[in-house]
Order: C-alpha cells, then sequence, then structure tokens
C-alpha cells in the first residue's frame, strides 16, 4: 500500500512576492486591516511606502508617528498575519521613519475643526465609519478642486 505522499502531488511553493507586487498591493493590505478592525493599522499602513521587498523581508517607511504604530510589536504580528494570508510567505518586517516635514499648524487646526463639525459627525455615525487616511490641501489647491468639479 502506498502512503498519501506517494499518491498525491505536493504544490509547488508560490514565488515570494516582488517589490512591485507588494507596492501594488499594500492598499489590499491596508484595506485587510480595517475589516480585521485594526484602524489604526490600517491608518498607517495607507500613509506608509514600500522601501524593500526581498530575501524573506520587507522594509516600510512612514513619518515618525506612523512608523511608531507599525513597529507595535501586537501590530507587527497582525502584519506578519495579513502578509502571509495575502502573498503566502511569512516575511519579516522592518520599519523606518522618514523625514518629512510635520504637516503646517494651520492644516492640523482645520482638519481638527472638521472633525468637530456635526455633518461629519453625524456622517460617520450613521455610516459607522472611521477616517483612516485624509490628503492635506491647501486652500488654494481645494478651491482648485473645487472649481473643476
Amino acid at each position: 500500500m502506498r502512503g498519501p505522499a506517494q499518491d498525491e502531488a505536493v504544490p509547488a511553493a508560490s514565488p515570494p512576492p516582488t517589490l512591485d507586487e507588494v507596492r501594488r498591493r499594500l492598499p489590499e493590505l491596508s484595506r485587510a486591516a480595517l475589516l480585521a478592525g485594526h484602524a489604526e493599522l490600517a491608518a498607517a499602513l495607507s500613509q506608509a511606502h514600500v522601501l524593500a521587498c526581498g530575501g524573506g523581508s520587507l522594509t516600510l517607511a512612514a513619518s515618525p508617528a506612523k512608523s511608531a504604530t507599525l513597529a507595535d510589536p501586537a501590530r507587527l504580528s497582525t502584519l506578519r498575519g495579513l502578509l502571509r494570508r495575502t502573498f503566502g510567505h511569512d516575511l519579516q518586517i522592518a520599519v523606518s521613519a522618514t523625514s518629512a516635514p510635520e504637516e503646517p499648524t494651520d492644516r492640523i487646526e482645520r482638519y481638527a475643526k472638521a472633525m468637530k463639525h456635526p455633518l461629519v459627525q453625524a456622517l460617520l455615525k450613521d455610516l459607522d465609519g472611521d477616517i483612516i487616511a485624509r490628503e492635506a490641501l491647501t486652500r488654494a489647491e481645494w478651491l482648485e478642486r473645487f472649481e473643476r468639479m
């Protein structure tokens, strides 16, 4: 009698993900984190970028605040699981803080004011939503986009 190893072909392992593939699918990882209830991880991933991928390791870069979120041991463990499910490989993760300048105070203040607006609060409540990323625009950029609508 033949054993199961002889009867069944062993499927070939998938190749490790490439740098381009991980860059392309990073938004998918962010959505998966959000759907799994990890909003802070999702927000950090949505603002991170992939610096390197190869040799079983992945290097992400983000602002100092978001890199601290990504480097949290519990979030790293969650991210490893998401990567394993997405790419079929265990990857070691390194996180690098970028030296991007901080946002100007006026943008931060406008965001805070917008988040306190009753309409924004109502929409977040009605849609059971979270804001996981935002694009900071100057007033001139916003008006320019608004005029094109």
